[in-house]
């Protein structure tokens, strides 16, 4: 697990309590090559072929993240798109990968924009698989932490956005009975 490593929310500053404890059972479970997580794992987008040739658009596979569950720990699997906007670099250099990556700026697009624009040209868009328990914004935390260490070095400035409207948990959700008697 290495080479595409899972999202890493253990010991991170700002993620709740509830979704450390979730990710740490699923590491536990991950390293066992328990079926549930090896799910949540799979599910997650990594890195593409093409990548340099704009193909920035990961959406995992989302039936199998709903599909991931722990029912012993109460754990569910949840699948989050994250959108980020990598800005320009000053650096001659990255400034040409940047113009590979989004395919020469045929189209552009801004994190801000609405999200009717379907689909977003600019941002890349990773789909990520991560217990129910974590909110968007410890999944936000998360993905920002990462980008720190991929691009720590380099001039590369970035912004991200993990919108709840974008977060679908395969949790079963529990009715009131005055609900279900009502409906």
């Amino acid at each position: 697990m290495t080479k595409a490593p899972p999202l890493n929310m253990d010991g991170l500053e700002g993620v709740s309590v509830e979704c450390q404890k979730s990710h740490q059972i699923f590491m536990k479970d991950l390293h066992s090559f328990k079926y549930w997580a090896l799910q949540m794992y799979d599910a997650t987008a990594k890195l593409p072929s093409g990548f340099l040739n704009g193909n920035i658009v990961q959406f995992g596979d989302f039936d199998l993240c709903m599909k991931s569950k722990n029912v012993a720990h109460n754990i569910y699997g949840q699948y989050c798109l994250a959108n980020i906007q990598v800005e320009v670099p000053s650096s001659p250099y990255l400034a040409a990968l940047y113009n590979l990556v989004h395919s020469h700026a045929l189209l552009r697009s801004k994190l801000t924009d609405s999200s009717h624009r379907i689909p977003r040209f600019s941002s890349i868009q990773w789909a990520i698989c991560v217990p129910h328990t974590c909110s968007p914004e410890d999944v936000d935390i998360a993905v920002k932490y990462e980008l720190k260490h991929i691009f720590n070095g380099t001039e590369v400035q970035y912004n991200t956005l993990i919108n709840s409207d974008l977060c679908s948990s395969a949790k079963p959700e529990v009715w009131p009975t005055t609900t279900i008697l009502g409906w």
